[in-house]
């Protein structure tokens, strides 16, 4: 966002929704007397966030704000649910106000033998790991971040991608603090507090998945022994190159920050956990932005970052909020028109759907709606359009399913799909880390954990 007027306003939408979730949660107001307000100021923002924007995002984000204006119309909304469609996802831009709060101690200053299996095991598992903690914390800007920290490495493109597959992965499914996770954790009808055991089995799945394609894929076997040599004759001798070697220079480089930077994500987990227990929000999504809020503070106190170096963030933060502009209007539009879908025949036909596979084990009946996601992203239509859709238009109980495990549904469904499709931001992303096209990454390096999970993930969803 070029205009410094257009990007002020642009980021004075995220403290105002936030303060109006805040009102309404506080009782200060009731959501009925603020709806239309809101549901301007959602308007304003989708319209400022989309300025700068062109390519896939602002046509597919114009596409579903058409689509659901014209559901609305056909089918006879009234205005007042329209507004209340609309605004379901201002939530998740007021949650998205204070994340970039976490950036500021973050990025503060002050900070035996074994088989070689066993090596590349610890040694993959560790990268991994460190990819989901700073996911956790920088969402999808940890993999240029980690990128960095592996430069040097010579590790193969496709081991690389592995790491990125499985530590972004697990990040889908785990994050507390990631407004999209809250929303369709939400949509299902449950808590983070409610849903986390079923995201750990997940996460435990996903990294025992990148195992074993690490230890049965022949190809990268051969590039990381490839590796191996080069980096042996470039040492004259003075060690190997494998997985667990680099896993420990990466470790050593960040060092005692990334430590700090887990017992902290880990402590935010279990505080937001304790909060939303004890105050049961009508809004999950507020408490926890206000646990990070707090945390932030607290953080921030504790390392004796001087108010003159917080107040100096503010252009940082504008930054950080910008750079949410090409993802927050298309999920808006997408969530908007997801919403919208309630009210026309496809949720009937959905649950005749359903019906016509009752006679089938509620495995394949899963298996089939991720396949069906991951099929329709791999044909460029966004997780965010189906996942939406699914959320609004099925009912766990027709799916045997609870509440946290239809949460689990859907975000299995995001990430079985977000790695098979060359068309999504993840792929793109990791291809310019790695130095691949995107679609490389998505069909060639990354297509096995989509198909692999496709068989495990259904086992888990309940």
């Amino acid at each position: 966002m070029k205009r410094p007027a257009l990007l002020h306003l642009y980021v004075s939408c995220f403290p105002l929704l936030f303060a109006a979730a805040l009102a309404v949660e506080a009782g200060l107001v009731t959501v009925d007397s603020i709806r239309l307000p809101v549901a301007a100021l959602n308007a304003v923002f989708i319209v400022l966030a989309l300025i700068p924007v062109r390519g896939y995002v602002l046509a597919v984000s114009t596409i579903c704000m058409a689509a659901a204006a014209l559901i609305a119309l056909a089918y006879r909304v009234p205005f007042a649910e329209a507004a209340a469609a609309f605004n379901k996802s201002a939530g998740i831009i007021a949650f998205i106000a204070v994340v970039p709060a976490l950036a500021i101690p973050i990025s503060s200053g002050r900070h035996g033998n074994s088989s070689r299996l066993v090596r590349r095991l610890t040694g993959f598992l560790a990268l991994a790991g460190i990819e989901l903690l700073m996911a956790i914390a920088l969402n999808i800007g940890s993999i240029p971040t980690m990128q960095k920290l592996l430069d040097k490495s010579r590790l193969p493109r496709r081991y690389l991608s592995l790491v990125y597959s499985a530590g972004y992965s697990s990040y889908m499914v785990l994050s507390p603090f990631d407004g999209l996770i809250n929303a369709l954790i939400l949509a299902a009808g449950t808590t983070y507090a409610g849903y986390f055991t079923r995201g750990l089995a997940m996460t435990a799945a996903i990294m025992a998945a990148g195992c074993l394609l690490l230890l049965t894929d022949s190809k990268l076997a051969r590039d990381e022994a490839s590796a191996r040599e080069a980096a042996g004759q470039e040492t004259t001798g003075a060690g190997t190159l494998d997985s667990s070697a680099l896993a420990g220079t990466a470790q050593a480089r960040p060092g005692r920050k990334i430590l700090e930077l887990a017992t902290h994500i880990v402590a935010m987990i279990a505080a937001s956990a304790v909060a939303l227990r004890l105050a049961k929000p009508d809004n999950p999504a507020v408490m926890t932005a206000l646990v990070i809020l707090a945390w932030s503070f607290l953080w921030t106190k504790l390392l004796g970052i001087p108010w003159g170096r917080i107040i100096q963030s503010g252009h940082e933060y504008a930054l950080a909020l910008a750079g949410f502009r090409a993802f927050l209007p298309f999920l808006v539009s997408a969530g908007f028109l997801g919403a919208m879908f309630a009210f026309t025949p496809i949720k009937p036909l959905l649950g005749g759907l359903l019906a016509s596979m009752s006679g089938l084990p509620r495995y394949f009946t899963l298996q089939a709606i991720i396949l069906a996601t991951a099929l329709l992203s791999l044909a460029g239509v966004h997780m965010m359009i189906t996942v939406a859709a699914i959320a609004a238009a099925m009912d766990p109980v027709a799916l045997g399913l609870s509440n946290p495990g239809f949460a689990l549904l859907l975000l299995t469904c995001w990430y079985v799909a977000m790695n098979v499709s060359p068309f999504v931001p993840f792929s793109a992303v990791v291809g310019e880390a790695i130095g691949e096209k995107p679609a490389t990454v998505a069909l060639r390096y990354n297509v096995r954990m989509s198909l692999l999970m496709l068989v495990v993930a259904p086992l888990l969803i309940r």
